[in-house]
């Protein structure tokens, strides 16, 4: 059994034998691959070694996973069956492992009818780009009967679009909007995410979040990575890949600290899953204002981090500037905030 394909090793006759002590092969493309021990969150499991070429390795923050490396975890059997699941994964998935649908959020509150159909056309585009198996379209408060006639001529087996009439709080409601949707990915515009009510209710959805400016998706080219001091650039580092293949988006990572040996730690990550990836990768390396350099740049799809300090981005954090915090300077931009689990 321990030499079928996609089938755990287990130990029997170690501990309880309940498959709290497993063996896991490390596939190439899987988003733990090319990872540092300290880069990985485990959460009610720990990696208590590694066997790599007939060697054994005692975990240590330094050490990076490698393809076919094989790892010995220990943790709850329920916890390391999920466990298992996203280590086999193998990339080109996204929305994956977030979850296997897109979910676009138009509020015509805010959205003219003109607007909802440009957002519509760029969703519609993106699943059809992207390894998504449903696109839900979900408008809420309508304020124009032409939506009802545009929703009927839509007419794709895969993409589900429901008007919403009685009124919906996004802020109170958006959990329960999506819940039943199981979104990888869900779709808003620069004016939803602008309302810091909102963004907290999307951070707390655990889902990448595209925020849609008001450039073209169309012509996109390239992926934009703003490297700063935040450590978890290496945690989305896989989505960030994975995406930009399906999309055919070249990876560009702007350097602002080229002396910072976090930094440093992270490129290398990089230029390994641009390696498995075949993948182009350029690095800007200059301590200019990344912000205004990006600002001379057109068709790039941004990524950041989503953590709580993009939640509470204001306009004061000009005065203490921190790139992740001042996305909204490239607010006409496409964005997709990733979040760090």
């Amino acid at each position: 059994i321990a030499q079928l394909p996609d089938i755990p090793v287990i130990a029997q006759d170690v501990g309880l034998g309940q498959g709290e002590i497993i063996e896991v092969l490390v596939p190439f493309g899987s988003s733990y691959a090319y990872r540092h021990i300290s880069n990985v969150e485990q959460k009610s499991w720990k990696i208590a070694a590694i066997y790599r070429a007939g060697q054994l390795l005692l975990p240590k923050p330094t050490l990076m996973i490698r393809p076919n490396d094989i790892l010995l975890v220990v943790g709850q059997p329920q916890i390391l069956k999920d466990l298992y699941k996203a280590i086999k994964v193998e990339q080109g998935q996204f929305p994956s492992p977030f979850g296997k649908n897109i979910v676009h959020i138009i509020d015509m509150k805010i959205t003219s009818y003109h607007e909802s159909i440009k957002e519509i056309e760029r969703s519609i585009y993106l699943h059809k780009r992207l390894a998504s198996t449903f696109l839900f379209i979900k408008i809420i408060n309508p304020n124009t009967y032409d939506i009802v006639h545009y929703s009927r001529k839509i007419d794709l087996d895969n993409v589900h679009m429901e008007i919403v009439y009685h009124p919906v709080n996004l802020k109170d409601d958006l959990a329960n909007e999506i819940k039943n949707y199981n979104p990888g990915l869900i779709v808003v515009n620069q004016k939803i995410f602008a309302k810091k009510k909102f963004r907290k209710a999307l951070h707390r959805t655990k889902k990448p979040i595209l925020k849609l400016g008001s450039k073209s998706i169309f012509t996109l080219d390239k992926s934009a990575v703003v490297l700063s001091d935040n450590p978890n650039f290496e945690n989305i580092s896989s989505s960030i890949f994975d995406l930009s293949s399906q999309l055919q988006l070249k990876v560009n990572l702007y350097n602002i600290d080229p002396e910072e040996a976090r930094q440093n730690t992270v490129i290398e990550y990089f230029e390994n899953l641009a390696n498995i990836y075949s993948k182009e990768l350029k690095l800007h390396h200059n301590k200019n204002n990344p912000i205004r350099m990006l600002q001379d740049v057109d068709d790039f799809l941004q990524f950041v981090p989503f953590e709580e300090k993009v939640v509470n981005a204001s306009l004061l954090d000009i005065l203490f500037p921190n790139v992740d915090k001042l996305y909204y300077l490239l607010d006409e931009y496409n964005q997709i905030f990733i979040p760090v689990l």
